[in-house]
């Protein structure tokens, strides 16, 4: 069935004639892109612009659909637009056409501005994240924007609570609530606390920031989802610095005993703790082989870099009994050239000429 289409901008009308030849305009510089499976097999191309929807049966499936989909990314790209994310699909992920790296960038300009607006911290430790984050909320974590406690989603928790602008703009971005609400964070009254709080905020599983906490809890989400054969995995991003903690290492020992193999532990490996150095402060290495040593898969990757992260992220659901470990190595301020690798950062926000020059 073909549903009217509604007016799209006359440049993108253009560019989008040969894989949309119904459609007409309205001005629209976004796309949210969506495939999902219908009944009879046929897969279904939603494209909602500015807020608006576009339904088209594509009147194909599987990998047809993947090529009517391609079309229309590239005509959008090709009309200039400079947002194209959320892409939902059993096919493919969002990566495949620049929907993780648009998602990342777009975290970062809101972690620097949110930040400033409310003259917070850890404005470095939000941007070392940025891409981990991304590639979670991009392709990787089985969620419903619509659906925030869904019972079969993934389960996902930012121990390193103190970069929850990250969490935050990327539950934004995604769908979870208005991105208009990002205005608030760090304000008077406002459910965006500076440390991530599930208070009021869809998608946000566990208030945190009190550091160490986050393995435990996610080692007891996994405990109990082996015991009912629940299908989701448990996702926890920690940071370096917490590794000091004592109650991280119980909760290693603890699930590599339970063969707890779906959860996952991100450790977001900057190097730089809030007063310094973490080899100056309390050396970790040789970091992986600790976490062998406690009976773990370890992986080490670039993390920042998304496909590195995509693929270790997926990788992980099988063919062990053991948890799994990302050893993220990261820049803590990426993407900010005059934080990148500073530990001045963590406790600073950008403001006027540093705010100008952060967001350049």
């Amino acid at each position: 069935m073909r549903l009217k289409a509604p007016v799209i901008a006359a440049p993108l009308a253009l560019c989008l004639s040969a894989a949309l030849p119904q459609a007409q305009t309205v001005p629209v510089k976004t796309l949210d892109i969506y495939v999902v499976d219908v009944e009879g097999g046929n897969a279904t191309l939603l494209v909602a612009p500015s807020g608006e929807s576009l339904l088209i049966d594509s009147g194909n499936s599987g990998a047809a659909a993947v090529r009517d989909a391609d079309r229309i990314i590239a005509a959008a790209h090709a009309a200039g637009l400079t947002r194209i994310d959320n892409l939902i699909t059993t096919h493919w992920h969002g990566d495949h056409f620049g929907g993780m790296a648009e998602l990342a960038a777009r975290i970062r300009r809101h972690v620097v501005e949110m930040t400033s607006r409310g003259r917070s911290s850890h404005v470095a430790s939000g941007l070392s994240i940025a891409d981990i984050v991304a590639v979670l909320y991009g392709g990787v974590l089985r969620v419903r924007a619509e659906d925030p406690q869904w019972p079969e989603r993934d389960r996902f928790i930012l121990s390193k609570g103190h970069a929850g602008a990250a969490v935050y703009a990327a539950l934004a971005e995604t769908g979870f609530f208005p991105v208009e609400k990002l205005l608030s964070h760090c304000q008077d009254g406002s459910d965006l606390s500076g440390h991530v709080s599930h208070k009021g905020v869809p998608g946000v599983e566990l208030s945190t920031g009190s550091l160490g906490h986050g393995l435990s809890v996610a080692c007891g989400l996994a405990y109990s989802a082996k015991r009912r054969n629940a299908p989701f995995r448990i996702f926890v991003l920690m940071s370096d610095g917490e590794c000091d903690e004592g109650s991280v290492w119980e909760a290693a020992l603890f699930a590599s005993h339970h063969r707890l193999s779906n959860v996952v532990a991100v450790v977001d490996y900057n190097r730089i703790q809030s007063l310094a150095s973490v080899e100056e402060t309390l050396a970790l290495e040789p970091f992986a082989d600790k976490w062998r040593a406690f009976g773990w898969n370890v992986s080490e990757v670039d993390g920042h870099d998304h496909n590195q992260l995509d693929d270790v992220l997926r990788s992980g659901a099988t063919g062990t009994e053991r948890p799994h470990c990302v050893l993220a190595h990261t820049t803590k301020g990426k993407g900010v050239k005059f934080m990148e690798g500073s530990v001045l950062w963590h406790y600073r926000s950008a403001q006027n000429e540093e705010l100008t020059a952060a967001l350049m």
